[in-house]
């Protein structure tokens, strides 16, 4: 879907908006499952959690750089800190297509190097 006609449906942005809320959820509660079964110490903050990640090489630095920017947005949706500018939100979506089956194969060589 072209920026212009996703800027101007107000369906398709909360789709979306919600859409970056899940998954983004999903990938820290993962990162939490992780970092607890690990005894890495309880993150301060989702993307202190993120960073344990990288700093325990489960993922790779540019991953967890897009991640933990992926966490700012979540915290703007779920707390409504600001008005969201629909076109980060359009250019999230298409970076979560990319990002979330990387995290996915990075955590998995995790759980098979266990």
């Amino acid at each position: 879907m072209s920026l212009n006609c996703f800027i101007q449906s107000w369906r398709d942005v909360r789709i979306v908006e919600r859409s970056v809320q899940i998954i983004a959820q999903a990938i820290l509660d993962i990162a939490g499952h992780i970092i607890a079964s690990k005894g890495w110490g309880t993150p301060s903050s989702y993307k202190e959690g993120i960073l344990k990640l990288v700093q325990h090489e489960v993922i790779d630095k540019s991953l967890g750089f897009r991640l933990a920017n992926l966490v700012g947005m979540r915290n703007i949706l779920v707390h409504e800190y600001q008005v969201i500018d629909r076109k980060l939100v359009h250019a999230a979506i298409a970076q979560i297509i990319e990002d979330g089956p990387q995290f996915t194969r990075q955590v998995l060589n995790l759980i098979e190097e266990s």
